[in-house]
């Protein structure tokens, strides 16, 4: 993500001041006006940003969901071979150790897959959602006639509060009610599930 926003940061600047070239004398005296945005907090704080994440949010809990239930499953069935293992015949002994593996191998492939797909999706929705505030943050620039905005956290030590961005960016993100960052399915980044499947064989 820290990649992402440098490149923006570049972005916002670049399109701002692209064509400007090297100050000519006639606009010398212009006034230098400069402001900067937090992309991050304006993607996190944002209602539409907060919209956006929630439907990746739901589709990590589903995720999160199915792996605790096969977890139990296994853990079940490791319970059974621990405590009938004796009494079991052979062939019968055999087919729940086989199933106990094939479930064990199942469920760490599925936390696997689960893990990549939330990382492409969270990535994908935070370069939209960074896209569509780039976009915002252009015409704030026309608009106020900003010789330059800045990415908040890439290379800016000081800077006044009163050129700071940010709300407005957030505001007028909202305003225009993002329906295709809220519709879309990932930050950034949900985290992936967590649930660990049992590590330990069962005893014969």
């Amino acid at each position: 993500m820290r990649k992402l926003i440098v490149f923006l940061g570049i972005f916002v600047v670049g399109s701002l001041c692209g064509g400007l070239g090297y100050p000519t004398l006639a606009r010398a005296e212009a006034p230098l006006k400069i402001g900067y945005v937090d992309l991050q907090k304006a993607a996190r704080e944002s209602k539409a940003g907060k919209d956006a994440f929630a439907t990746l949010k739901k589709d990590f809990d589903q995720k999160q969901t199915i792996i605790e239930k096969r977890q139990t499953e296994i853990q079940k069935l490791q319970a059974e071979l621990n405590q009938q293992g004796l009494l079991l015949t052979e062939e019968s002994k055999k087919d729940k150790e086989e199933a106990y593996v094939k479930k064990l191998k199942d469920l760490k492939r599925y936390i696997d897959d689960s893990n990549q797909d939330l990382q492409k999706k969270e990535k994908e929705l935070t370069q939209k959602i960074f896209l569509e505030l780039v976009k915002i943050i252009d015409k704030i620039g026309k608009d106020g006639q900003y010789t330059m905005i800045f990415e908040r956290q890439e290379g800016l030590l000081y800077a006044s509060q009163g050129i700071d961005l940010t709300e407005e960016v957030m505001k007028r993100y909202d305003h225009q009610g993002n329906h295709s960052a809220q519709s879309a399915t990932p930050p950034a980044a949900a985290p992936a599930p967590a649930a660990n499947p049992p590590a330990n064989p069962p005893k014969k």
